[in-house]
């Protein structure tokens, strides 16, 4: 305070004028002298005369100098009230101003550091939600079986929403739903560890849960609080430890093919939103699970197609058995006798007799062989090894079996890989210019599908060179392969021989035919 109204005292409102300065200024240097010198000092009137001008002189430079110093001050103190605003409560008003600007400050730059922050967290989300979306994607392409993929979209969507469960549901015709597939992370009080994935092919009532509400209105939904709710599945929830959920549809052509279904075992609600970016998700995943679906009928149908054509042979190769067969062989026994019955005298007649039998036994021979080419009787009657070891008879060139199959095998899988080695073998007696050949069949089993493949490996030590592009056998086995849901890889160096391999599911073949 004492340094604001400094330059109010230095600076008065009205000065007095130079005059009383001068007047002022000469007793104080007067006195001054009279003090500081000697009492002889003044006895000539000379030498008091000058004593008095120099006071005077002295008197007016000191108060020219005071007035000088007093009007720079004035100009000071009017800047000083110019920026203050004229008094010092406007210069606390200021300050106080500058202090909120800088507090709101630092108040959007805290805002600014949390929108930032957000803002970081949604990308990565959004990043984590791509990695995910690629890796079913990577699955999709592999072509790896359905079950697989949405087993993989459930663990990954826990992990995304960081849930305890997550099922994958599909909606039947009987207002029931089954569950495709489940991940749960969470362990029920008592348990040491998750339980295991029990539920696989459960169908349950849809009333009273989130998915009713999805299939209702083909929208996300939430559920809050399973204590709220009526029906077998929130029973079935609580029972399980869980509290609240969300879904989301997943769309298939058109209607609701069924849902996807987070679940949490805490008793805060979900995240708000959280169904929404589920729905997000679903709309990819739902693409996903559509073209793994459409692929897994397709190959079904192949299957089907297959299983129908070979039917139908094997049909025909009976009804030639039992009927155009048998009657030739009848009227060849009845020629015989005929034979036998004629004179001796009638020679010609005997000799037309033999021709026309000869010509009926080479008819029924070629009629057996085509017989055989529509399916091989000796197949459904003794199976694949002892189909096997025919073609090996009836081949040129030594052929090697050593099969591990000892019992049965579905149908459709044993004329494939009977085709398989009749092709194999001609091809190789007609072009490979081979002096032996190999054939195993083994059953190993398939991690991925936790289910039994037929392994066939056909080698021989021919010329090799062979291009399944330039002819149309294998490429038909091919086919034939492919439609059972297996693979057929050739590799045919030139002078070192033909490989042939061949893989076929037979856990899935089964459950096409069936």
């Amino acid at each position: 305070m004492v340094q604001a109204r400094l330059p109010d005292w230095l600076v008065r409102p009205r000065p007095s004028s130079i005059a009383v300065g001068t007047v002022v200024g000469a007793m104080f240097a007067a006195l001054e002298t009279l003090l500081v010198s000697p009492p002889g000092a003044f006895a000539s009137p000379g030498t008091l005369a000058t004593i008095v001008l120099t006071f005077l002189v002295v008197a007016v430079l000191t108060a020219l100098v005071a007035e000088l110093g007093r009007s720079r001050a004035a100009e000071s103190a009017g800047c000083h009230r110019e920026a203050t605003g004229g008094s010092p409560r406007a210069s606390r008003e200021k300050l106080r101003a500058s202090r909120e600007e800088l507090r709101a400050s630092r108040e959007e730059l805290r805002a600014s550091r949390g929108e930032l922050r957000a803002s970081r967290d949604e990308l990565c989300k959004i990043a984590t939600e791509m990695a995910i979306l690629r890796r079913v994607a990577v699955l999709v392409a592999r072509g790896v079986p359905a079950e697989q993929v949405v087993a993989a979209v459930a663990t990954e969507t826990a992990r995304l929403f960081e849930a305890d469960a997550t099922n994958l549901v599909r909606y039947e015709a009987d207002q029931t739903i089954t569950i495709t597939a489940e991940h749960s992370t969470f362990a029920a009080p008592g348990m040491p560890h998750p339980p295991r994935p029990a539920g696989l092919g459960r169908r349950v009532p849809v009333e009273g849960g989130v998915a009713e509400l999805v299939l209702r209105t083909s929208r996300p939904a939430r559920v809050d609080s399973f204590a709220d709710r009526r029906g077998a599945l929130p029973e079935l929830a609580q029972r399980e430890g869980f509290r609240s959920a969300v879904a989301a549809p997943i769309v298939f052509e058109g209607r609701v093919w069924g849902a996807l279904v987070v679940l949490w075992a805490r008793r805060e609600p979900p995240p708000l939103g959280a169904e929404d970016r589920l729905a997000q998700f679903t709309e990819l995943v739902g693409t996903a699970v559509a073209n793994t679906e459409s692929r897994a009928e397709l190959n079904a149908s192949r299957a089907r197609i297959v299983v129908a054509a070979d039917a139908a042979r094997r049909r025909i190769e009976r009804d030639l058995h039992d009927g155009i067969q048998q009657r030739l062989m009848s009227l060849g026994l009845e020629l015989r006798a005929a034979e036998a019955l004629v004179p001796a005298e009638l020679d010609e007649l005997r000799a037309r007799l033999s021709h026309t039998t000869d010509g009926l036994v080479t008819a029924f021979d070629d009629l057996r062989e085509i017989s055989r080419g529509i399916h091989p009787a000796i197949l459904s009657q003794g199976g694949l090894g002892s189909a096997l070891k025919t073609l090996a008879r009836r081949c040129p060139i030594p052929v090697t079996i050593d099969s591990g199959c000892t019992g049965r095998l579905p149908g459709c899988v044993e004329v494939a890989v009977y085709y398989i080695v009749s092709e194999a073998l001609t091809n190789a007696a007609k072009h490979a210019h081979a002096s032996a050949i190999e054939v195993d069949v083994n059953i190993a089993d398939d991690r991925e599908t936790e289910g039994e493949t037929l392994m066939l490996s056909i080698r021989d030590n021919g010329v090799g060179g062979a291009d399944p592009a330039q002819g149309s056998g294998l490429v038909g086995l091919t086919d034939r392969v492919e439609a059972l849901g297996g693979h057929l890889r050739i590799a045919s160096p030139v002078n070192r021989g033909t490989s042939l391999s061949v893989s076929l599911p037979i856990c899935n073949t089964a459950d096409q035919i069936a």
